[in-house]
């Protein structure tokens, strides 16, 4: 299944986002790898919660999307909160031009490192490549693995990261790897917002979500309704000196 924004997951994301500590977290831990004078570009970058979160630790961040209801939001978004260092731009990352490149390269979520792209990733890059994957497909997503059939389940079709990491050791390209969990929960102002979200995300119709599903994990709260999840990811951090840029992938 692939991901595409639209105006409804945008605007959950947006509702979800000031929930977590995600951003700050992976930031956090790639700090000591951050130099302020780098140049980082943010591969499939959404809203730019990334983004944001690098901006003070480095001297610019470019901003890549395909979609552009995103970069339409990221643009006002950073005009509205006044961000000079963030510059987003509606492009397909694999059609950047050669001889264009960033000190690092980050991405969240998208494929790509695991795959004959990844070359094209090293020729972006002069110091870093970072991303961030997923541990588990999209189906072990808020505890519905535990309550869905296996015919039911819809994987993400995304890269995981034992994936990239079994692509780089076979490659034996040296990497540095490590693992972050957090909640990533979801906010709703009503139930009948929560139905859809199930439905639009993983194919559940109202009537087939197990009652017991509801009672054990969606959580009251003064302004709705909160969906918990716990986000499992891993991160690899490649130096560029490491990648053989004459191996065919």
């Amino acid at each position: 299944m692939s991901f595409t924004w639209v105006k409804q997951n945008i605007d959950w994301l947006e509702k979800a986002a000031p929930h977590t500590t995600y951003y700050a977290d992976i930031v956090k831990l790639l700090k000591p790898w951050l130099r302020q004078s780098d140049s980082l570009l943010d591969i499939g970058c959404g809203t730019g919660n990334f983004a944001f979160a690098f901006a003070p630790h480095v001297k610019k961040v470019t901003a890549v999307d395909i979609n552009p209801l995103v970069i339409d939001l990221l643009k006002q978004k950073c005009t509205d909160l006044g961000v000079k260092n963030v510059y987003p731009i509606e492009a397909d990352w694999r059609d950047i031009p050669l001889g264009l490149t960033y000190d690092v390269v980050f991405m969240s979520y998208i494929n790509g490192l695991a795959s004959e792209h990844f070359l094209k990733l090293a020729t972006l890059s002069t110091r870093l490549i970072i991303a961030v994957l997923p541990k588990f497909g999209r189906e072990k997503s808020f505890g519905l693995e535990n309550y869905l059939d296996r015919t039911e389940q819809k994987g993400s079709g995304r890269e995981t990261f034992y994936k990239a990491i079994d692509f780089l050791k076979t490659r034996y390209i040296p990497f540095k790897a490590m693992e972050h969990s957090c909640d990533f929960g979801q906010p709703f102002d009503s139930m009948e917002e929560y139905y859809y979200f199930l439905n639009f995300y993983f194919g559940l119709e109202k009537q087939n979500i197990p009652p017991e599903y509801t009672s054990k994990h969606l959580q009251k709260t003064p302004q709705g309704y909160y969906l918990p999840n716990l986000k499992e990811s891993g991160i690899i951090i490649i130096r560029k000196e490491d990648v053989n840029e004459s191996q065919k992938f």
